[in-house]
């Protein structure tokens, strides 16, 4: 089995294991994520890596946001 990971919600501010959540969002979600917060590339970056543009990029991680506070939601963590 993989470490879980220890993961701080912005909301509540306690640390807890790494929520499902994340891995519930689609595969280019999930990429992005990874891109901008495990590697830390800047919006930028990432949209340059992933093939599209800067604005793109800047709506797609509003829209992770929604769908990934709802999936916490969901899960009970916030």
């Amino acid at each position: 089995a993989a470490a879980r990971r220890r993961w701080r919600c912005r909301s509540c501010r306690r640390a807890r294991s790494w929520p499902r959540a994340p891995l519930r969002l689609p595969e280019r979600d999930q990429l992005f994520l990874r891109l901008r917060h495990e590697h830390g590339f800047s919006n930028r970056e990432t949209a340059h890596l992933m093939g599209m543009s800067w604005e793109a990029a800047r709506k797609l991680e509003q829209r992770i946001r929604v769908r990934l506070e709802r999936l916490c939601r969901e899960e009970g963590l916030l």
